[in-house]
């Protein structure tokens, strides 16, 4: 957690010096912090006595991930997405605190498990998955559109901002489904038996 939390704030001062920063950069560099931001606390949950304030502090950060990666595949067309996703992100870290969503933070050997209501649980998912796919479909759009005016730097970037969302949203889905109520329920109907 630490050394990632290590190479992922480097990772931002070399964007910060090596980079001009303009509206993608500064994305990209704010989205290094808050990642580094949630392995420091991840760290200081499993160190200090202040769980639970880190464990608000590293939701928060993570919280804010999906309207960056919108913003990242928004073009300057389209930025009433971005206002969207920042605002709905804002609202859902308020929820976060005012409601006190986060129950338990507990430290596993490589990770921490947060504890939610099932309530907090399915709105979060809802809020996340829902802007990870409003990316995915906005950054769809935007790599035909850039392969049809012919922009050969703007539809690769495209392609691998997509293949980074598939990249984190397959194997999390299915790993997501193959452990829920919801695809246990779906798979194994229940048999009633008559007696």
């Amino acid at each position: 957690m630490l050394a990632t939390f290590v190479i992922e704030f480097t990772l931002a001062f070399i964007v910060f010096v090596k980079y001009k920063l303009n509206s993608k950069t500064r994305v990209c560099f704010f989205t290094l912090i808050c990642l580094g931001i949630f392995q420091l606390a991840e760290y200081q949950i499993c160190r200090s006595s202040h769980g639970m304030f880190w464990a608000y502090t590293g939701f928060a950060a993570i919280t804010l991930l999906p309207a960056m990666g919108l913003d990242l595949v928004t073009d300057k067309n389209r930025k009433i997405w971005v206002s969207f996703g920042y605002l709905l992100s804002l609202g859902m870290i308020a929820a976060i605190f005012y409601f006190g969503m986060i129950q338990t933070a507990v430290c596993g050997s490589n990770y921490v498990i947060f504890s939610m209501s099932s309530a907090a649980t399915a709105s979060f998912t809802v809020y996340y998955l829902g802007l990870l796919l409003l990316g995915v479909v906005i950054g769809m759009q935007n790599y035909f559109r850039a392969r049809k005016v012919g922009g050969s730097q703007k539809t690769h970037f495209f392609f691998w901002v997509i293949v980074g969302y598939v990249s984190f949203l397959f194997p999390t889905g299915v790993v997501y489904l193959a452990s829920s109520q919801f695809f246990l329920k779906v798979t194994s109907p229940h048999r009633t038996r008559r007696t």
